[in-house]
């Protein structure tokens, strides 16, 4: 069996530490992907959070640095935010003092004024202020539990609208449409290395296509929302993210202006080696959008 380092110990520590603090109900699941979160928490108590959902990500030390009233988390891969932005979910970043048997928190969405890419270079790592104000203790975590009731409660709210003018299920059903078609790419009847560049080809066209038509419909349903209201901003981040990430394997998608007619002059590029790592996280982030957005128990009108 292998040696474990120290910072993956830690890193362990820092885990099971989290585990063992979170409130009764709330029960931390591991991701089946390695995309930059620890555990997708699953919130199971009577109220208005039961079956909601969080990501978390830990991050652990065996002596912390705090300067300015706040632990600096350094050298945090941008990749790691993307993915962070990426998701509809709330992701909930966790310093833990190994030292001091202390952890700390912040939501990932107080980044976003902090975290935009200079116009003359692109920064691969940058560091996170979390504040010590925010310790994981009794008292925070029932500003958590505020925080996630504010937060999609207002959701609910800004989409109140959309549900009313029966715009939400049709978004609902292309979202599901193009889920469904980017995992059929995966079960085609000719493996990926049998293929040839005109067929590799042609189902990366397929596939931008469906990231069009996700991308199209939620855009249609943002203009229907309040400007500034919790669902406009949500899906306008969400949006962004979503965009910054197709546009990492395909260079050209900002050009495809219509996800159901493709311009005979259109240069479909890709980044081979990335495609097929990809499209697993892209498909379950849709079906994440397509949860949040259903009509049911956690989106019902009171």
């Amino acid at each position: 069996m292998p040696l474990q380092s120290e910072s993956q110990l830690t890193g362990y520590e820092g885990e099971r530490w989290f585990r063992s603090a979170l409130p009764r109900g709330w029960i931390p699941q591991r991701p089946e992907t390695d995309v930059g979160i620890d555990f997708l928490v699953v919130i199971s108590e009577d109220g208005d959070l039961d079956k909601r959902e969080f990501h978390v990500q830990v991050k652990s030390s065996r002596s912390m640095r705090i300067q300015n009233g706040s632990v600096i988390l350094r050298h945090i891969k941008r990749s790691t935010l993307d993915y962070w932005f990426l998701s509809p979910l709330p992701t909930l970043i966790v310093a833990y003092d190994e030292q001091a048997n202390r952890g700390y928190f912040r939501w990932h969405s107080e980044l976003v004024n902090e975290i935009q890419k200079p116009p003359s270079e692109t920064l691969k790592k940058i560091s996170i202020a979390v504040p010590i104000v925010n310790e994981l203790n009794d008292d925070g975590w029932r500003m958590i539990r505020e925080n996630l009731l504010w937060h999609y409660r207002n959701l609910s709210a800004s989409l109140a609208n959309a549900r009313d003018t029966r715009s939400l299920l049709p978004v609902i059903h292309d979202l599901a449409a193009s889920a469904r078609q980017l995992s059929s790419i995966d079960h085609q009847p000719i493996a990926p290395a049998d293929r040839t560049e005109q067929q590799e080809g042609l189902l990366a066209l397929y596939e931008l296509t469906q990231y069009r038509l996700a991308v199209t419909s939620l855009c249609g349903l943002r203009n229907e929302l309040l400007p500034g209201s919790e669902g406009e901003i949500r899906l306008s981040n969400w949006i962004s993210a979503f965009e910054s990430r197709v546009l990492h394997v395909f260079p050209t998608f900002l050009e495809l202006t219509d996800w159901g007619e493709v311009p005979g002059d259109f240069q479909i590029t890709y980044a081979r080696n990335l495609i097929h790592q990809q499209r697993p996280r892209m498909i379950e982030v849709i079906l994440e959008m397509i949860m949040l957005l259903a009509p049911g128990r956690f989106n019902r009108k009171d």
